[in-house]
């Protein structure tokens, strides 16, 4: 007679070991996560990008329109090696009782620096309870980006047909862009 419990029990035994590995390896892979920012409580993430050195991405900073009541959420991405040489990409969401289908100017500037452009696409419009979300994005030179976070004490300008809008930082967002300043932009 054949003893054939030592061969199921082995495999049974590599099937759970087998089980065990792929499960260890997955939960392995969706634990790494990009390198975030230590200082600055993580206000940016930066992202290694070969030859072109790295990405970084600045998370949303908020802003508001004290008459208003409105509301701009802002962030930049944008690259950088050794030398400032390309543009940084700006993405912005208006939340408003009104809806925004179209700009036709957006400014940045503070007491010594302004960077205007009037090449701004929409990206989409949701409703919310609130009102309206309204995204858009430009591509701003990042040496004029640069000159922006030198100062904390922005305005963020745009403009339509009927209208224009300026939003401004709060003292905690002027503080997110002071330290966005010497963790980021210092290095350039």
């Amino acid at each position: 007679m054949i003893d054939v419990s030592f061969g199921v029990r082995h495999s049974t035994v590599l099937k759970v070991s087998l089980l065990l590995a792929v499960a260890v390896t997955l939960i392995g892979c969706h634990s790494v996560k990009p390198t975030t920012s230590r200082g600055g409580k993580n206000l940016f993430e930066t992202f290694y990008v070969g030859e072109e050195g790295t990405q970084y991405f600045i998370k949303p900073l908020t802003m508001s329109n004290k008459e208003s009541k409105e509301e701009v959420l802002i962030d930049f991405t944008f690259r950088y090696k050794d030398r400032i040489q390309d543009s940084a990409t700006v993405n912005f969401t208006i939340l408003s009782s009104d809806i925004y289908k179209a700009l036709d100017r957006l400014a940045i500037s503070n007491t010594s620096d302004k960077t205007t452009t009037d090449q701004v696409k929409l990206l989409f419009n949701e409703k919310t309870k609130k009102g309206f979300k309204s995204r858009f994005s430009t591509r701003l030179p990042l040496v004029d980006v640069k000159k922006i976070f030198d100062h904390s004490d922005w305005n963020f300008v745009v403009s339509t047909p009927d209208q224009t809008v300026t939003f401004v930082p709060n003292k905690k967002n002027q503080k997110k862009i002071n330290s966005l300043r010497d963790g980021v932009f210092v290095i350039m």
